[in-house]
């Protein structure tokens, strides 16, 4: 049951990687001026192999629409998005169906077997967060957020990426670690030197005094 279980995972992830890759190829060839678009997902895993270099096909169709301006944002599903909720609906319907016995080749059992032995910690505590709490911290690991180096480089709404601090851009790393604005909330909640990786994919009580730490700021990212 673990096994079949763990292959509708990886059957899944490659269904939405697939169904991403196609989404660059419909902006080739716009016949509009758009210049910026930003493509929706609720595929979280999708979105962080992207992050870590581990779509090639992805990148390259992003890279084919370069002259635009492209944001990829996850959307957690079950939060009242209608379209959202209405395509997790129908993706549960075709789940209960029938599904063929299709064969299951060397390499993708070896992965499905592994994936069995070596979950992520970082990903079983991110599941214990609030939704609000994923949020916060999925923005904080992508850059993909509210801080002004993003909103400067990325989203080109702020005129400079430069923390209010003035001492360097504004971006995550810069906000949970050295931020002088914000030292004093820095040392009420880490009482000690903390790594930076581990605020972001530390146990769940770690992640828990990011989102703290950032809501306490009165930052919205």
């Amino acid at each position: 049951m673990e096994i079949n279980n763990q292959r509708q995972h990886q059957q899944a992830y490659i269904v939405q990687t697939t169904k991403l890759k196609k989404k660059p190829l419909l902006m080739q060839n716009k016949n509009d001026d758009t210049n910026q678009v930003v493509f929706l997902t609720d595929a979280l895993p999708c979105v962080q192999a992207l992050k870590n270099d581990k779509l090639p096909q992805l990148q390259q169709a992003l890279y084919n629409i370069k002259s635009l301006t492209t944001v990829i944002q996850w959307i957690p599903s079950h939060c009242g998005v209608w379209g959202n909720e209405q395509a997790d609906k129908l993706a549960k319907y075709g789940a209960e169906q029938q599904q063929e016995e299709n064969p299951v080749c060397f390499t993708e059992m070896k992965t499905i077997i592994k994936s069995l032995f070596n979950t992520p910690q970082q990903q079983f505590s991110y599941h214990q967060l609030t939704r609000s709490e994923q949020t916060t911290i999925f923005r904080l690991r992508t850059g993909h957020n509210r801080l002004n180096q993003h909103l400067h480089k990325v989203m080109k709404v702020v005129p400079s990426p430069i923390c209010p601090c003035g001492e360097a851009e504004q971006d995550t790393a810069h906000l949970l670690q050295s931020c002088k604005i914000h030292q004093a909330l820095r040392d009420k909640i880490w009482h000690s030197e903390t790594q930076f990786k581990e605020k972001q994919y530390g146990p769940v009580d770690a992640l828990q005094k990011t989102t703290r730490f950032v809501e306490e700021t009165g930052i919205q990212v």
